[in-house]
């Protein structure tokens, strides 16, 4: 029933014009290389949103514990109509699937390898995001100086998020400087994988387009920092489909 469903998601948008920009990033654990990301935006007509994304462990990271992931949402006038995503982290497998609809989230969770399915639904009493979606509307409010709150919904329960802009700051990645925004981000999010958010996590978005082009990530198990490796498209296709949230 998932996989049928996220193969019917890939073909209803794929036929479709759409204006697409991939950013990838390279993720250290100190000094090393440890994974590797990369995400597709893709703006349809009627502002309509489509968010691809795909990590994986490479080198150490892959010794320590190979880690991967891939998944996408669809978002239509600002908030998010389905979302699916796979992780596989060593032997934990799950799948998710949520779909946002009047006012109320249906969703499932799947364990694979332990054939273990989790079904339910959620009232929203305001609104809220999947994860993915979550980082779009996040981007969008950037600048902000005074501290703000997103709900995110995540295996099956909604957990509040704070962030706050701190400032102005130049930062150089891969030989590059960009004049960004600093701002951090309180993730209160509770997760059974192996990778649990922790602490501060701070965000430099390049001013322009607001493009994350540096992040420093907290975890149960330590820091990484994650690098803005490679931009594929034209990169005012960010700011559009941030422009394209606040429209709502």
């Amino acid at each position: 029933m998932l996989l049928r469903l996220k193969v019917f998601l890939l073909i209803s948008f794929s036929f479709l014009w759409s204006k697409d920009l991939t950013l990838c990033y390279q993720i250290f654990f100190w000094f090393l290389p440890v994974a590797e990301s990369c995400s597709t935006y893709s703006l349809y007509e009627n502002s309509k949103v489509r968010l691809r994304s795909w990590a994986k462990t490479i080198v150490v990271g892959r010794l320590v514990k190979p880690v991967n992931s891939e998944g996408e949402v669809l978002i239509e006038k600002g908030r998010p109509k389905r979302f699916w995503l796979f992780q596989r982290e060593g032997d934990f497998h799950r799948e998710h699937l949520y779909v946002f609809k009047d006012s109320k989230v249906y969703f499932r969770l799947y364990r694979p390898k332990k054939n273990r399915l989790k079904e339910g639904t959620i009232t929203l009493k305001s609104r809220a995001y999947d994860p993915f979606s979550a980082s779009l509307v996040f981007y969008a409010s950037i600048p902000s100086f005074e501290e703000k709150t997103i709900t995110i919904f995540y295996e099956g329960k909604l957990n509040r998020s704070m962030f706050k802009t701190t400032g102005s700051e130049k930062v150089e990645v891969y030989t590059k400087v960009y004049d960004t925004w600093k701002t951090s981000i309180f993730p209160n999010i509770k997760t059974k994988g192996f990778l649990r958010p922790k602490g501060e996590w701070i965000v430099w978005n390049e001013k322009e387009n607001l493009i994350p082009v540096l992040l420093k990530l907290s975890f149960n198990i330590g820091s990484v920092w994650v690098y803005l490796k490679e931009v594929r498209g034209d990169p005012k296709v960010f700011r559009e489909i941030l422009n394209s949230l606040k429209q709502d």
